[in-house]
């Protein structure tokens, strides 16, 4: 779905392996900011199979525990042979 998402590409430097944390008031363009991470990532050679998106604010996580987000994660991992990139909003 986040493939589709049309976006204005801005010039922001983000490193590889670095954990970064967008916040801003709604609709200042943390998501559209995520998504071009995205589209960068898969420009770069990072396969779509090591890309997990958590969107936080999809209603069907609101009874999701800790372990079960763990869970995302090491099923993520297993998946992409152990190289995953995480991807949340």
């Amino acid at each position: 779905m986040y493939l589709d998402v049309p976006f204005v590409h801005r010039k922001y430097l983000m490193e590889d392996g670095v954990n970064y944390c967008f916040v801003g008031i709604l609709r200042s363009g943390k998501s559209a900011l995520m998504y071009q991470r995205i589209h960068d990532l898969l420009d770069g050679d990072v396969p779509l199979g090591r890309i997990i998106y958590v969107n936080f604010e999809d209603e069907r996580l609101m009874e999701m525990t800790v372990a079960d987000l763990n869970l995302i994660l090491e099923v993520g991992y297993d998946l992409s042979g152990g190289e995953t990139v995480c991807v949340s909003r």
